[in-house]
């Protein structure tokens, strides 16, 4: 990310340069917790109500029920700007990083998609159940309600199939 943002194509090397902005601290027990930090930003930025990354910054009472979020205690809204500029092309090779992004092709973000979809694989795990709303028809073989407390006739064409779940 540092590396991304330390060429003067990039969208935010100015905001980089004038802020000191790194994100892999050397001295820290933990280098890349910026990053982390802005990933948790990013996550909880979608559970809020408000529009724009410059009001997740704001503190103090909105004009709704809620306060605003005040992002501003946990990192500058420079340093998740220039985050958000580069976040996107850290799996990606370097030729497509400043490229004009109409002109990147969309599989230049799937070893990212797939890192991320195999991460929530082993974090989560889902079972999905479809519900289709077609009926499907059972024709009892031994007595006519096969056993049931309860049945409801469906007319079909040619031929009724008579219980349906």
């Amino acid at each position: 990310m540092d590396k991304f943002l330390s060429d003067p194509r990039a969208s935010y090397y100015d905001t980089v340069l004038r802020d000191k902005i790194k994100f892999y601290d050397e001295v820290s027990a933990e280098p890349d917790w910026k990053v982390k930090q802005c990933y948790f930003l990013l996550i909880a930025s979608a559970t809020e109500i408000v529009c724009g990354i410059e009001n997740l910054w704001k503190s103090g009472p909105s004009t709704g029920r809620h306060n605003y979020p005040d992002f501003g205690q946990n990192m500058p809204i420079n340093h998740f700007k220039a985050f958000c500029s580069a976040a996107p092309f850290c799996w990606s090779e370097e030729k497509y990083w400043y490229e004009d992004t109409r002109d990147v092709p969309w599989e230049v973000f799937l070893p990212c998609l797939s890192s991320f979809n195999d991460k929530r694989q082993c974090l989560l795990k889902t079972v999905l159940m479809m519900v289709d709303e077609s009926m499907s028809g059972w024709r009892p073989k031994t007595t006519k309600l096969g056993g049931l407390p309860n049945y409801t006739f469906e007319p079909r064409k040619p031929v009724p199939l008579g219980t349906m779940f």
